[in-house]
């Protein structure tokens, strides 16, 4: 069999999971969910589970691209984690996250995966309990590993 220069050994295991979201999709006749594509309205949703959170994007103290996802998803890690948030919003969060996990296009998940989740995997933090599915298993694979 001829070796396939596009395919990167590193990139497998997203690769995998790209083409199980694929098939989930097709399974259930999904043609095409793209939850918050838009950055802003990402930054919107969030502020509502997270109060502050906008203020703190568009703020100093904000040391990411609020232009993409990633950046919103890797800002919203660090606030969450400089700042004491509400017991009660953890489960408000935790099915935000476990939306775009599970029903968004690839990059939106990639995004919500690599940039929050991988940030804040730890056995014992409070987002953890409130995690299902594509997002829990994320988390799982990265618990312990920072």
């Amino acid at each position: 069999m001829p070796r396939r220069s596009w395919l990167r050994p590193h990139l497998l295991p997203a690769v995998l999971r790209s083409r199980r979201r694929l098939a989930f999709a097709a399974e259930r006749q999904i043609v095409s969910r793209t939850l918050f594509m838009d950055p802003n309205a990402l930054v919107a949703d969030l502020e509502r589970v997270l109060p502050g959170f906008a203020d703190y994007v568009a703020s100093a103290d904000n040391l990411f691209d609020s232009d993409n996802l990633s950046g919103v998803f890797a800002a919203c890690s660090h606030f969450v984690t400089e700042r004491v948030i509400a017991a009660d919003s953890w489960p408000s969060l935790a099915a935000v996250i476990n939306r775009v996990v599970s029903e968004s296009d690839a990059g939106a998940s990639n995004a919500a995966c690599t940039c929050f989740l991988e940030n804040l995997a730890d056995p014992h933090h409070p987002l953890r309990p409130f995690l299902e599915g594509e997002a829990l298993s994320y988390w799982k694979d990265y618990e312990g590993a920072g």
